[in-house]
């Protein structure tokens, strides 16, 4: 199989937004372009030369209802909702027509085919307090992290998983029998979503919300008034939904977001992400 160059997921991305654009317009769905998208839009206006990925945020009750009506016959959504097995507890538009999964299996799930995608991240209700939203996230960062590891554990080796990445595998689970024998990955999703559940909840009055399936240092504490207002920004050759305020939330989370990072902070981001599909 041949690999997916950088040009060609930029491509093929793009098309996949396109589509979630376009059924979120027809539906009345409102969505923003997250992360690196947003900065790409913002900085690049389109993809950031580096980057391999889309991301989107959705207010929780935007989230449900996409989930709960898309539909179509050359994409599918991936999330625990609609698919027990999911190993991950935000959504992903996905295209697996085209292209075949990436190396490191344990991203989907067992019964899930997967391809390229874009991610769509829910945003809950947060703690007012900033204390005790840290230790919230405290929590939900070590349950992720050990959620990780079972995740590798358990992971299925796929036909065409690479050699290299099966004796990973097995490796990983021959030298951890406890997170193979006593733990699954859905028992550590169900743990994780139900703190989730709780403090969304329990803040239902809240003036802030979080994105808080995926803990990493970008995960954002977002004032709920800087999420009411949208407008479009040119990202490629299309415009697409952000946050009025993409501002303020970029700042939130990069700081100076215009200056370019050094060469070496590329480097590490870019080898980070291990990101390989495949044409079929």
């Amino acid at each position: 199989m041949k690999e997916l160059t950088l040009e060609d997921i930029h491509k093929e991305s793009l098309k996949l937004l396109k589509e979630f654009d376009s059924f979120c317009s027809k539906h009345d769905i409102k969505y923003s372009l997250a992360y690196g998208t947003l900065l790409g839009a913002v900085r690049h206006k389109g993809f950031i030369p580096w980057d391999d990925d889309v991301d989107v945020f959705m207010t929780r009750d935007n989230y449900d209802k996409f989930s709960r009506l898309y539909k179509s016959e050359d994409y599918f959504f991936v999330n625990r909702e609609r698919y027990p097995n999911c190993c991950i507890l935000f959504g992903r538009l996905v295209n697996n027509t085209t292209f075949s999964r990436l190396t490191n299996p344990w991203q989907s799930g067992k019964d899930i085919k997967s391809g390229l995608w874009i991610d769509v991240f829910p945003l809950d209700n947060a703690p007012n307090d900033k204390d005790e939203y840290v230790t919230v996230l405290g929590l939900l960062k070590h349950l992720y992290e050990f959620g990780l590891k079972v995740r590798k554990v358990h992971a299925f080796i796929q036909p065409d998983t690479p050699l290299l990445m099966r004796l990973k595998q097995l490796y990983y689970k021959k030298v951890h029998p406890n997170l193979l024998h006593n733990n699954s990955p859905q028992k550590c999703l169900d743990y994780h979503q139900k703190v989730i559940d709780f403090v969304n909840d329990s803040n239902h009055n809240s003036n802030y919300v979080s994105q808080m399936c995926v803990l990493d240092d970008a995960n954002g504490y977002f004032y709920k008034n800087d999420l009411t207002n949208y407008v479009r920004l040119q990202f490629e050759d299309t415009e697409f939904m952000v946050f009025e305020a993409y501002d303020s939330i970029l700042k939130q989370l990069y700081g100076d977001y215009m200056e370019l990072p050094a060469k070496d902070k590329i480097d590490e981001v870019y080898k980070r992400s291990g990101m390989k599909f495949y044409w079929k």
